[in-house]
């Protein structure tokens, strides 16, 4: 009889131990969930990048290296001075993608703007703390710059805005609510066999930059309104450069099918198209 009594407490014990493992292990996984989690809501994304199939983006990459002739022309970001990073950030030994990373920077981090620019002013040379100097691209430090000028213009039409594509004259139009143009750009929609589908659509999330393997090439300030269709620059080789023959086509179809921009307007898209505005592809 003693021998069952033990043994009965000896299973008991065996499971009490055996289900607190399990309630450890379960608050364990629990815990690391959570972590994850958070980490992931809180990572600094560009907005909803992430979002566009088969495009692989890097908000830490100093990307912007153009060519002469074609140049981005943004004066919102200070050339001199401390500001504080809003994203992460790669300092690198010249202003290209080419040039080797002297250091991660993260963001939230001062660092000191010494007024050298690259010739298209899309690089700017920096300090940071440590003593250690480099270049950084202008985009990605300008995500805070309120365009005080722009807002205001905008705040003086009807809403809601809405973009329509004109294949034929190779034009977008931004319209108000009375369907007066606000701004017109020039664009360059799909070549034959890649044409840009027509119809209505609206658009959907936005990103500073992809990149396509397959194709070998990427754009800055895309802006998707059907799927893998998308508002972007002139695209960008392998190396990040500017593809200059690319960019002399614009105001034709030259593209896979999106409808390419200057980085101008481009940007322009980017910055003041809200996500579920209408565009109308004719």
């Amino acid at each position: 009889m003693k021998n069952t009594e033990d043994y009965t407490r000896h299973e008991r014990r065996v499971r009490r131990r055996r289900a607190r493992r399990m309630h450890r292990a379960s608050v364990c996984l629990l815990l690391l969930i959570l972590f994850f989690g958070v980490r992931a809501l809180v990572q600094p994304t560009d907005k909803n990048e992430n979002q566009a199939s088969g495009k692989d983006v890097s908000s830490k990459d100093t990307h912007l290296a153009l060519q002469n002739g074609y140049s981005w022309n943004d004066d919102t970001v200070a050339s001199k001075g401390d500001v504080v990073t809003a994203n992460e950030l790669n300092l690198r030994s010249g202003p290209s993608a080419k040039y080797g990373i002297v250091c991660f920077v993260p963001s939230g981090t001062k660092i000191t703007l010494t007024g050298e620019l690259n010739t298209d002013g899309t690089w700017i040379k920096v300090k940071v703390p440590g003593g250690k100097s480099g270049w950084c691209c202008r985009p990605y430090m300008q995500s805070d710059v309120v365009d005080t000028a722009a807002n205001h213009t905008l705040a003086q039409v009807a809403y809601p805005l809405s973009i329509k594509v004109s294949l034929k004259d190779q034009k977008v139009m931004v319209l108000d609510a009375k369907g007066l143009a606000i701004k017109t750009f020039t664009c360059s929609s799909g070549e034959a066999g890649s044409e840009t589908p027509t119809g209505t659509f609206s658009v959907l999330s936005r990103g500073i930059s992809f990149y396509n393997s397959n194709l070998g090439e990427g754009a800055y300030y895309w802006t998707s309104f059907y799927g893998d269709y998308l508002f972007h620059s002139i695209p960008f080789n392998q190396d990040y450069e500017i593809k200059q023959n690319e960019a002399e086509k614009l105001g034709t179809p030259a593209s896979h099918g999106c409808i390419r921009l200057s980085m101008d307007d481009a940007k322009w898209i980017y910055d003041h198209i809200q996500d579920g505005t209408k565009v109308t592809v004719q």
